[in-house]
């Protein structure tokens, strides 16, 4: 079975960050992405797996190994999957990279390993450098490297029939038609060329680190007095103690702390000179012993009447502010609100219980008024006795049968009684009759709604008087009418001298305040001149005088802050160049000692 192989899966790998996982079970296999991509990073990690080694980046820095592991990753894993590759039919090889090791080994051994690298693997960087080498080849000189090109791209066969052309031109080339001799010269050629490279490599590396050793004692010139051509070995343990310190960084991390303050102490200088008010204290204090004084004269003559008023009304007011726990104009409006409020309440009060005395006398002169109509309707009543209705009815049916004046009821003749007809007598007192009748029925009518008309009145007179307020409550709310009156005259009386009190006592607080703000700013700035003098004593700068204000202080201050900042910004700055350089220079002395070895073993 011919090896071969089915995927890899790569993690955390050079320029690969996270897991990918590519399949290799084709024929031809296609890998295509922009430069960072990971191309070259999978054939390494592929040769690694396969050899334990990447040739082409051993031959750049042997220690390339610490640097395989994606930046931020604990460590890089490789998985092959494949056929052929040993003695069992599938295998599974599995590789763990570290910063200081690659656990798991090489999946090949011996010669077949190399056979890979030699063979089934060239990167792409070498084909090219090999493509150039073999285009500016002398014809002449064929290395091995040549000639593996010429075998890689199978052209030995026309460069031997060129290069066997040669020695026939010139007799005395006929020598090199031994072989023998012509590899030797070869070698001894290629042995020149690579000594004269490696000199000349090993002076630029020398006089580069001449040139650093140089940058190093300038950038440390502040920080260490060195001596010599070259950093002396007895001085690198002090030289790279020095690179590690951080003595510049703790002292920014405390000059910006210095500048917090400062920022602190101007702001605080700015609000004491933006505070509205006179800086005169005396004149304060006047003002202010004046403004004391005319309302303490107010308090003590036109203030106590009112006082004991307002007193007077918190035994009918209980919650009423007094003149001392506010201001006159407050306590009077809050007075003369709640007895207007009160005094309303109890006038209208009175004024409703006399509304209903005038309703109860209008309902009972209703109730009279009604009765007289019901008894003046029952004596008209009384005076119609019988049933007249009926009467008259039947005189009515008896009309027709009357014919003569003799009565068909009792035979008489009526003329004997009347000279008027009989009929006519009839009729006329059937009309009489149905007159009385109907008289009858609109007294009763009438009667009906006189009594109606009483009970209605009856009903809203006893509601009424319900509502009537007691005697003794109705003479109480007078006098309290009257108490109220009487308070709120002597409220309106003494209305100007509460606005005069209130003016008095408004321009006292006024005075007291700016008296107060003016002693509160004096202290604040004493206090903060303090504070500077402490601070100046920390930075061992000079403490104000009486004449320097502030501002001039704080400038100052901030003045020498930041030179200190711009002295340790330079110190870090020439620290961290210093240190690049050192690390440089250190990796060149490594390459000299190499390359003085190479020199050494030719």
């Amino acid at each position: 079975m011919s090896p071969s192989l089915s995927s890899v899966s790569i993690s955390n790998f050079r320029s690969i960050n996270g897991t990918i996982t590519i399949p290799l079970n084709a024929p031809v296999i296609l890998v295509h992405g922009p430069n960072g991509a990971g191309k070259t990073s999978m054939l390494s990690a592929i040769e690694l797996a396969l050899t334990g080694e990447i040739s082409a980046m051993q031959r750049a820095d042997p220690n390339y190994r610490a640097h395989l592991v994606h930046r931020g990753a604990e460590n890089s894993r490789i998985i092959i999957d494949g056929a052929g590759l040993s003695t069992s039919p599938t295998t599974r090889h599995e590789n763990v990279i570290r910063t200081a090791s690659v656990d798991g080994g090489a999946l090949l051994s011996g010669d077949v390993s190399r056979f890979f690298s030699e063979r089934c693997y060239l990167a792409q960087a070498s084909l090219g450098q090999l493509l150039d080498i073999y285009q500016t080849a002398n014809p002449r000189e064929e290395s091995a490297l040549t000639r593996f090109v010429k075998e890689l791209l199978r052209l030995d066969v026309l460069d031997a029939l060129v290069e066997g052309l040669h020695p026939a031109g010139d007799v005395r080339n006929t020598r090199r038609l031994a072989s023998a001799y012509v590899d030797a010269d070869t070698k001894i050629q290629d042995i020149d060329k690579r000594i004269a490279e490696t000199q000349n490599k090993l002076t630029q590396l020398l006089n580069s680190a001449k040139e650093r050793a140089a940058l190093i004692r300038v950038n440390l010139s502040s920080l260490l007095q060195l001596s010599g051509s070259a950093l002396e070995s007895e001085l690198q343990q002090e030289i790279e103690t020095l690179l590690k310190r951080d003595d510049d960084e703790q002292s920014l991390i405390i000059l910006s702390g210095y500048r917090r303050d400062l920022v602190s102490f101007r702001q605080r200088s700015l609000q004491l000179l933006d505070a509205p008010g006179s800086h005169d204290e005396a004149a304060a204090v006047v003002e202010e012993q004046v403004a004391r004084g005319a309302a303490e004269t107010w308090r003590t003559t036109i203030g106590r009447p009112i006082e004991v008023l307002i007193g007077e009304l918190r035994e009918i007011f209980p919650d009423l502010p007094s003149v001392a726990s506010t201001d006159p104009n407050t306590a009077f409006r809050t007075a003369a609100a709640r007895l207007e409020s009160e005094l309303q309440r109890c006038s209208r009060a009175v004024a409703d219980d006399d509304a209903i005395g005038e309703q109860i006398e209008k309902l009972n002169q209703n109730v009279e008024q009604s009765r007289a109509r019901i008894a003046l309707a029952d004596e008209q009543l009384a005076s119609i006795t019988g049933d007249v209705e009926g009467l008259s009815r039947a005189l009515a049916s008896l009309i027709p049968h009357i014919h003569s004046d003799d009565c068909p009821v009792c035979g008489r003749d009526y003329h004997e009684v009347s000279s008027d007809p009989l009929v006519q007598r009839v009729s006329t007192q059937v009309a009489r009759l149905a007159d009385q009748a109907d008289r009858l029925q609109g007294l009763g009518l009438s009667r009906a709604n006189s009594v109606s008309e009483q009970s209605k009145a009856e009903r809203e007179r006893d509601s009424a008087m319900g509502k009537r307020l007691s005697q003794e409550m109705r003479g109480a709310l007078k006098a309290r009418v009257s108490q109220l009156s009487e308070a709120k005259r002597r409220l309106n009386d003494i209305a100007v001298s509460v606005d005069a009190g209130s003016s008095a006592i408004r321009h006292e607080a006024e005075a007291q305040s700016r008296l107060s703000e003016i002693r509160k700013r004096d202290r604040l700035a004493s206090e903060l001149r303090a504070s500077l003098s402490e601070f100046c004593n920390v930075l061992k700068q000079p403490v104000p005088g009486t004449s320097e204000t502030v501002l001039a202080v704080i400038e100052r201050l901030d003045g020498h802050v930041a030179a200190q900042e711009a002295i340790a910004n330079d110190r870090s700055k020439r620290r961290r160049e210093a240190s690049s350089q050192y690390i440089v220079l250190r990796e060149q002395e490594a390459e000299v000692r190499k390359l003085e070895s190479a020199l050494a073993g030719c």
